[in-house]
């Protein structure tokens, strides 16, 4: 079994098709940063952000690229306001649970995951061997997945059977929104929300408020939602300017988000300026 390595390459655990629909409008593969700990704004080529040397295993920069490609698909029609069917709809859930798996500011605990991987492969080969009639040293099968298994989170979390998030999201109804006029959303470098009435503890998506926010273009919000149908997809008009300021705060101080993104300097002069403090029944 040969060890997994680290790929050497730059990777986005932001993918660069999103990133784009934040693009300034002459140029998408500029984008206007916004630093939330010095609240300094300044252009930056999408190649150079979000991302980083060393993100996944090459075993997991191979399983990711199929999922972002499928899913960007998706992402193109409902940017067009387009219907999408079942397998689009699957796609983009996959590309969700991806986005929070790999996502370096999220908290996910990697380590364990790759603990429990460990234990569940050597687990199911003594049993085959057992079932053999055979014997084999548990703590030998452990050594030859702890080298195999390495770095191969991404593959792993996605991959078995309980990978209950995934799931999770295809019951939720999903919407798309748009801001009001002459309104932007941003995107954060950690940019899968998920709320409940209030941000606080919020990342049980069991819970029946809990919401699963996506922007993926400069005017286009997604949101999955228990409130709702799980049908594949709904447009919803207009948030209102009151929840597009939730949203940048959110991020500003809700999430792990060391970066805003946006496609006008003025969007995220706006986002730098917010120090509120929404109630439940505001921010809903």
């Amino acid at each position: 079994m040969q060890p997994s390595t680290w790929n050497d390459t730059n990777q986005h655990w932001l993918p660069r098709f999103i990133l784009k629909g934040f693009g300034q409008k002459k140029n998408a593969s500029r984008v206007f940063e916004l630093d939330c700990k010095t609240g300094e704004i300044a252009p930056r080529n999408v190649e150079e952000v979000a991302s980083k040397v060393h993100l996944l295993s090459d075993k997991d920069d191979g399983f990711l690229r199929p999922i972002e490609d499928r899913a960007s698909k998706a992402v193109d029609k409902i940017r067009r306001k387009q219907d999408i069917n079942e397998e689009d709809r699957i796609n983009l859930d996959q590309l969700v649970w991806a986005l929070m798996i790999n996502d370096p500011h999220h908290g996910l605990d990697k380590e364990k995951t790759r603990k429990e991987a460990i234990a569940e492969l050597t687990q199911d080969t003594v049993e085959v061997f057992r079932t053999e009639g055979g014997d084999v040293n548990p703590d030998d099968i452990a050594q030859m997945a702890d080298e195999g298994l390495n770095h191969d989170y991404l593959y792993h979390a996605m991959s078995t059977e309980d990978a209950s998030p995934r799931r999770i999201l295809r019951k939720m109804g999903l919407s798309v929104y748009q801001p009001p006029d002459d309104e932007f959303f941003v995107i954060g470098d950690s940019p899968v929300l998920v709320v409940r009435e209030s941000w606080f503890n919020a990342t049980n998506l069991l819970n029946r408020g809990s919401q699963v926010i996506l922007p993926i273009q400069h005017s286009c919000l997604l949101v999955y939602d228990w409130s709702n149908q799980p049908n594949l997809i709904r447009y919803g008009g207009s948030v209102s300017l009151q929840q597009v300021r939730t949203l940048d705060e959110d991020y500003r101080y809700s999430s792990n988000c060391n970066y805003l993104y946006s496609r006008t300097q003025k969007a995220l002069q706006r986002s730098s300026k917010l120090n509120l403090q929404w109630n439940a029944q505001d921010r809903s």
